[in-house]
């Protein structure tokens, strides 16, 4: 147990100097770290959690070809991203989102965690509310006088048509008070397991034994 618990709180700091960064207006889609998909067309996937707690927003990016919705885009980063955790509004499946986690510490994400992000609600405590922008581009909608701002979504995600240079956000907000999506750090790829890295490790060091007896050879 204190193996696993020294282990989380490193990968805990890991994630959070990987995130540090100074306080920025604009974040664009060069600065996305973790991108889903392969394709021409570019989307981002912005997830704030509006706790206080540092980072409270993430952002994710999404490449694909053909057609796309915001659906299409919430599915994607959660199936290739193990922290990612949603819930869906029960009858409301694919519909309306309830829940939304992600595992800080790398030990598997838990709502009673206190070092993974989670926010849930519909009817009460609050609800996720869904931004999208206004103009596409390679930079995040705002709040100020930019073309591109963030706007409240008219539609659900799954009727959310997404274009080269579409922004998603996901906002909660707590006792009904819906806020815009807040500046996001940009998410790393997930640590391997220590079992990966060992077991990568001894792969690399047999190829590189196997290339050494071909040399002498």
């Amino acid at each position: 147990m204190k193996v696993n618990r020294t282990r989380s709180i490193w990968l805990a700091v890991l994630f959070l100097l990987g995130h540090a960064q100074t306080s920025r207006a604009q974040i664009t889609f060069d600065d996305i770290r973790f991108w889903v998909g392969s394709g021409a067309n570019r989307a981002a996937l912005v997830i704030d959690w509006n706790s206080g707690a540092a980072p409270q927003s993430l952002v994710w990016g999404y490449r694909w070809d053909g057609p796309a919705t915001g659906l299409t885009l919430f599915e994607a980063i959660a199936t290739a991203d193990p922290r990612f955790y949603y819930e869906w509004v029960p009858g409301f499946e694919r519909g309306a989102v309830f829940g939304i986690g992600f595992d800080v510490d790398g030990d598997g994400f838990s709502k009673s965690d206190p070092d993974d992000k989670y926010q849930e609600g519909w009817f009460a405590n609050g609800f996720w509310a869904y931004y999208i922008d206004t103009v596409p581009g390679s930079s995040i909608p705002t709040e100020g006088p930019s073309a591109n701002r963030w706007r409240f979504s008219p539609t659900g995600l799954a009727s959310r048509t997404l274009v080269d240079g579409s922004w998603d956000g996901w906002s909660w907000a707590p006792n009904f008070r819906a806020t815009r999506p807040s500046v996001p750090v940009p998410v790393s790829a997930p640590v391997p397991e220590p079992g990966t890295v060992v077991l990568l490790g001894g792969f690399s060091a047999v190829g590189a034994a196997f290339a050494a007896r071909r040399r002498k050879r």
